[in-house]
């Protein structure tokens, strides 16, 4: 299960050319106090993020994903630092919308890719930046780069989600403020080159919400619709499910060795195939789980011991490759933090990049995927107003049925001969502007 769509990957490279970046004595000087240097967020050596081919790949299409290179207890956050995200506003209504009296549905291909990565506005807090939220025709879609767009799905390893609550405590720099604007500083009402070409919305968290061993990937939480429909088109067995039968496990293991001298082995046996068949076929919600859950058991209780110190339990036991060691993420990924997000030195530009640790000249800073857009204007805005239109589906109008409901919806002005009055905010934060 996946949601990314065509993807380039870059590499960016260290381009100093005698010094090595030495994290450890990076520091930012605030350009009003050049005697009170402000030290820059805490540097670390172990890398906690990888970006290496994904357990949702297939023969014929490599997936990215993210892995920890640490472990992660639930709630902790993930990664070094945390995330900026930038906000979509009526992005279908702009360039996805057939612009045809009568026709609303977004019409091209490109809104259908983007809209694969792109996260609701409640998962960080931006559902007031149109009128969605309380029934009007806005919408809202929040762009989240690295883990947002990173991050695959699959029903049963969902291990992170987004802590919505973070944005609220992010600390205040102002619209556009970097180190020569006061970082810190409220600046609202002032006017600067950066005014409003940077998004407001950053500390947005990535949690872990169940204990990440290191090696295992990321798999975030896409919404109950998601896991509701991979679950419908492929039944498979829970992280519920394998939790289940671990503590089944345990309490079988726990039985047999209490009791190893007093019962005959062939009563165990019997009491073991009890547990495979009988037990199993409970626990589970149906046949198909049963089965599956039943596959990964060994053949006898002589067996258990051994397979609950293998490791991971029933669940890195049936999706093995969704763990993976650190030294395949070495020689077959790479890192991802070696950089973290502040305040910029540069005066206007909003948040900036430090490294996390030491790096040598050539060594690669980061491996940057790409959503492609297709095109500048698909990032153009434009003046919109309100129509009302008949709700009624195509279905229903095939079958007869329209009960004169209307619903208003967001078009250009003057329609296909609309000129742009301004640009998405993304459009500042992609690759090539």
């Amino acid at each position: 299960f996946w949601r990314m769509s065509t993807c380039i990957l870059l590499l960016l490279v260290v381009a100093v050319s005698s010094a090595a970046a030495d994290a450890a004595t990076v520091v930012e000087h605030d350009d009003k106090n050049d005697e009170a240097p402000r030290s820059q967020p805490p540097r670390h050596r172990q890398c906690s993020l990888y970006l290496a081919p994904s357990f949702t790949s297939s023969p014929d299409r490599i997936q990215p994903g993210v892995y920890a290179g640490r472990r992660y207890e639930a709630s902790e956050p993930i990664g070094l630092g945390p995330e900026l995200a930038v906000q979509l506003l009526d992005l279908d209504a702009h360039t996805g919308r057939n612009l045809r009296e009568g026709q609303g549905q977004p019409d091209l291909d490109y809104f259908a890719a983007m809209a694969q990565v792109l996260w609701t506005p409640d998962s960080t807090m931006a559902k007031y930046e149109t009128d969605e939220h309380s029934g009007g025709p806005g919408r809202t879609f929040t762009a989240i780069p690295g883990v947002g767009m990173l991050g695959n799905f699959h029903p049963a390893l969902i291990n992170a989600d987004w802590d919505e609550n973070a944005t609220l405590f992010r600390t205040v720099m102002g619209d556009g403020a970097g180190a020569g604007d006061g970082a810190g500083e409220i600046a609202m009402g002032r006017v600067h080159p950066g005014r409003g070409g940077v998004t407001t919305y950053y500390n947005v968290t990535v949690a872990a919400t169940v204990t990440i061993p290191v090696g295992m990937e990321i798999f975030l939480n896409f919404g109950q619709d998601w896991s509701d429909k991979a679950l419908e088109a492929n039944p498979m067995a829970t992280r519920e499910d394998y939790d289940q039968a671990d503590r089944s496990m345990d309490k079988a293991i726990e039985f047999f060795e209490r009791h190893a001298e007093e019962l005959p082995e062939e009563t165990k046996e019997r009491m073991y195939g009890f547990l495979v068949k009988d037990v199993i076929d409970l626990i589970a919600p149906d046949k198909k789980i049963a089965d599956i859950l039943r596959s990964l058991l060994p053949e006898s209780h002589a067996g258990l011991r051994e397979f609950k110190e293998s490791g991971g339990g029933s669940l890195q036991h049936k999706n093995p490759t969704a763990f993976r060691d650190v030294s395949w993420l070495e020689a077959n990924g790479r890192c991802l933090d070696n950089v973290v997000p502040g305040p910029s030195t540069v005066p206007y530009a909003g948040r900036g990049a430090f490294a996390a640790r030491s790096m040598e000249e050539g060594d690669v800073v980061l491996p940057v995927p790409l959503m492609l857009i297709g095109h500048r204007k698909e990032l153009d805005m434009y003046d919109l107003i309100q129509k009302k239109m008949d709700a009624a589906t195509e279905e229903q109008e095939e079958n007869g049925y329209d009960d004169g409901a209307t619903q208003t919806i967001l078009f250009r002005r003057n329609g296909t001969t609309a000129e742009p009055t301004s640009s998405q905010l993304l459009l500042n934060y992609s690759f090539g502007h």
